[in-house]
């Protein structure tokens, strides 16, 4: 069995340690708040419960389960799986280079209202790590250990959002920024931000809402010469289908019956409705070719405001049902 030798450099501090113990096993569910924290040597972690052994890369614990092997499996129009997609897309200098001083200055400006200082915090798909310096609390997660090795020096976490290695409410807030459209099975993601959010915490969740099934093919940037007739027909509808005129006409209605099914027949916590798409894990045509999901704002929203959730961003119902783009952040109740 292997001994605790130290912490890794990355999470060898006082914060660092604290993290360290918000760890859980993918496998059976230890972790160190429960008394089971993984121990670790120079290149593997293991859990002293049940003895599942991961790697340990350059002190980044890999945490992959069941999630990331089924998201493997899935069935995709594509050959190249996601995992060898995301690795070699961040070894270039252009793949996720968003802005995010926006999205920055909204989540200070959360995080000081409700946000206590001595809160973790956790960014699930952290990218270019450009939000690693919000707090001295904070650890990054990604399914790209590329990503993490590359511009992430402090905390972080190899792992799939559908199986996050955390313990049960963690969190002060999380945040999760462009990274949902691109899970195999985002119901399970949204439950699992759910699980580790601590009681009052916040969740920022900003996925690129509503990516067109067409984005995969690449249509609005791909001349017609080679497209087949399907997909001529399609780009040449693509201009109407945008429209807001024409989103409104199909969004609303179907936002209207969705908020009026939970209220006046379920009257219990609602599921998470989405488009499965298929990503192109072969050619990068343009932002959000790689989507798996297709997810509506609303939806978000209505998710978590059936459990219960305070919406901070879409304050009354007009705005909830003419949701679009923006990030959605909703509080998790405050229960004992």
């Amino acid at each position: 069995m292997t001994s605790f030798v130290h912490l890794p450099t990355r999470f060898d501090s006082d914060h660092g340690r604290g993290l360290w113990r918000l760890l859980r096993c993918v496998t059976c569910g230890s972790n160190g708040v429960e008394g089971h924290e993984l121990a670790c040597s120079e290149d593997h972690v293991v859990c002293p419960r049940c003895h599942a052994r991961y790697p340990l890369v350059d002190g980044i614990p890999v945490l992959l389960g069941d999630a990331k092997e089924d998201a493997m499996k899935s069935s995709v129009e594509h050959t190249e799986g996601p995992g060898r997609f995301y690795e070699a897309a961040f070894t270039s200098n252009d793949y996720s280079d968003r802005d995010l001083s926006e999205h920055e200055m909204r989540i200070r400006s959360i995080m000081d209202k409700y946000v206590p200082a001595s809160a973790a915090v956790l960014e699930v798909g952290s990218g270019r790590g450009q939000l690693s310096h919000l707090s001295q609390r904070y650890i990054a997660l990604d399914l790209s250990l590329t990503a993490l090795k590359r511009f992430i020096d402090g905390p972080a976490v190899c792992a799939s959002a559908e199986e996050l290695p955390f313990a049960d409410i963690s969190f002060g807030i999380v945040i999760t920024i462009a990274t949902l459209e691109h899970v195999q099975r985002p119901e399970r993601a949204f439950a699992e931000l759910d699980r580790v959010l601590a009681p009052g915490g916040v969740l920022y969740l900003a996925p690129a809402w509503h990516v067109r099934p067409w984005v995969a093919e690449g249509l609005p940037v791909r001349p017609w010469k080679g497209l087949s007739m399907r997909q001529k027909v399609t780009k040449l509808l693509i201009p109407v289908l945008n429209s807001t005129v024409w989103r409104g006409l199909v969004r609303i209605p179907w936002r209207i019956a969705r908020r009026a099914e939970w209220r006046l027949v379920l009257k219990r916590p609602v599921s998470l409705k989405y488009r499965r798409l298929n990503p192109n894990y072969v050619t990068y045509w343009m932002s959000d070719s790689d989507a798996a999901c297709s997810l509506d704002s609303h939806e978000g929203i209505l998710y978590f405001e059936s459990r219960g959730y305070q919406c901070l961003s879409h304050t009354n119902i007009f705005r909830r049902l003419f949701a679009r783009g923006d990030a959605v952040v909703v509080r998790k109740p405050d229960r004992t």
